[in-house]
C-alpha cells in the first residue's frame, strides 16, 4: 500500500468514529441519565482530551513517527468506542470521552502532519483530498450507525469498530517519516 492511499484511510477512519460517535450520543445520554445540561458538560471532555494529546501528538510524531503515533492513537479509539455507550454514569462516559477524546487528537495531530510529509514527498497538492476522505468517513460513519440505531442492533458491537480496526492496519502501512518530521 503507498503511503497516499495509507493517508487517506487514517483521514476516513478519523472521520468515521468521529461520526460514530455523533450517532452514539443519544444512547450514551439515555443509558447515563444525563440531562441536558449534564450531558453538554460531558461533551466537553471529548474536546478536553483532544486538547490535552494535541500538544503532544506534534513531538511524539517527530521523534517516533507519524506512524507509530497515529497506530498508538487508533488502538485508543479503537479500545474506548466500543464503550461510550455502556457507560451507565455520568462519571464513567467523562472519562471514556476524556480517553476517546485523546485518540481522536491524537489522531489528528500526527494524520495532518503525515498528510503534510507525503504532499511534500509528492510535490502536488493532495491535502484536500486528505480532508475530503475525512468528510467521506464521517458520511459512512453516521450511516452505519444510523443502519444499527434503524435495525435495533447493540450499539457495543458497532461495525465502526471494525472500520476504525481496518484503519489501525492501514497505519501500519505508512512510512515511518521520523527522520522527516
Amino acid at each position: 500500500m503507498n503511503e497516499k492511499l495509507a493517508t487517506r484511510i487514517i483521514f476516513f477512519v478519523a472521520g468515521l468514529a468521529t461520526a460514530a460517535w455523533a450517532v452514539m450520543v443519544p444512547f450514551a445520554k439515555l443509558n447515563t441519565g444525563a440531562n441536558d445540561a449534564l450531558l453538554g458538560i460531558l461533551l466537553l471532555c471529548l474536546g478536553g482530551g483532544a486538547i490535552i494529546s494535541m500538544p503532544l501528538a506534534g513531538p511524539l510524531s517527530s521523534r517516533f513517527g507519524c506512524r507509530k503515533i497515529i497506530g498508538c492513537a487508533v488502538l485508543i479509539i479503537l479500545l474506548s468506542m466500543p464503550f461510550l455507550t455502556l457507560a451507565e454514569s455520568p462519571l464513567s462516559l467523562g472519562l471514556l470521552l476524556l480517553i476517546f477524546g485523546t485518540g481522536i487528537g491524537m489522531t489528528d495531530c500526527a494524520m495532518n502532519i503525515q498528510a503534510i510529509l507525503v504532499e511534500k514527498n509528492e510535490n502536488v497538492p493532495l491535502m484536500s483530498g486528505f480532508h475530503g476522505m475525512y468528510s467521506v468517513g464521517g458520511i459512512a460513519g453516521a450511516g452505519v450507525m444510523t443502519g444499527h440505531a434503524q435495525h435495533g442492533a447493540d450499539h457495543s458491537e458497532c461495525d465502526a469498530g471494525d472500520c476504525i480496526a481496518g484503519g489501525f492496519t492501514g497505519s501500519r502501512q505508512l512510512p515511518p517519516f521520523s527522520t522527516l518530521c
